[in-house]
């Protein structure tokens, strides 16, 4: 007989798109792993059955956009409890530090979280700032800094973030989006571009991106955007 389980989930219906499972499975979890996955297990050989029929169960999910630095970044909450409520076991933080604030995050955020906390690190220095915009003036771009960040933490850092929107770089979009491409290729890592009431077009945004970089907010209202009136609701074109 095999050790029993500290957790079962039974009746539930599994969904992990890496395996392509989507069906009912029971889970058997010991020392906060999964054990077994089984149409069905031994209830008997649980500590602790949960019963989840008519739910799904899924891995941990990961939100690719969140503000967790609580208190520094004027978008900044504290993530853990509506991720863990919400499935998320993983979340990336969308620039809300810099270069100069970014060892903050890692001791404050990173480091405190119960969800796994991962960053884009800014651009900008001092990360997103609203009046007056991070870009406005383009010497309150690190891109040695942002780097270095990511070089120095590749288990937190992940990539560079960079406003475009004209509250944030003021002219300066090309400029700005230009020396984040050159910021990732020199940590190797990926851009993550903020769009909406940007002043270079869709097409040049995209053009100046690297396979693997990120347009964030590509469904906003805003122009420039991948959507406007005239989209279809559905297309059957290949």
């Amino acid at each position: 007989m095999s050790d029993p389980y500290d957790l079962l989930l039974i009746g539930g219906t599994l969904v992990n798109p890496a395996t392509g499972i989507h069906q009912p499975m029971d889970v058997g979890v010991t020392s906060g792993r999964i054990a077994q996955i089984a149409p069905s297990l031994a209830q008997e050989s649980a500590k602790k059955i949960l019963d989840v029929h008519g739910g799904y169960v899924t891995p941990g999910l990961i939100d690719f956009h969140v503000h967790s630095y609580c208190g520094v970044n004027p978008y900044g909450f504290n993530a853990d409890p509506i991720c863990l409520a919400s499935g998320v076991t993983t979340a990336v933080d969308a620039g809300s530090s810099g270069a100069v604030n970014f060892l903050g995050f890692k001791k404050l955020v990173h480091e405190q979280s119960r969800v796994r906390m991962l960053a884009f690190v800014a651009l900008a220095q001092h990360r997103v700032l609203n009046d007056p915009g991070e870009l406005e003036n383009l010497k309150f771009g690190d891109p040695d800094g942002a780097a270095q960040r990511v070089d120095d933490a590749r288990n937190i850092g992940v990539g560079i973030k960079v406003r475009l929107h004209k509250k944030a770089v003021g002219d300066n979009g090309r400029e700005a989006l230009r020396m984040a491409v050159r910021t990732g290729e020199a940590c190797k890592a990926p851009v993550m571009v903020h769009i909406g009431n940007t002043a270079i077009s869709m097409e040049e945004i995209v053009d100046t991106l690297r396979p693997g970089d990120v347009v964030t907010h590509c469904y906003t209202p805003q122009q420039p955007a991948i959507v406007d009136e005239k989209t279809p609701a559905s297309d059957s074109s290949p």
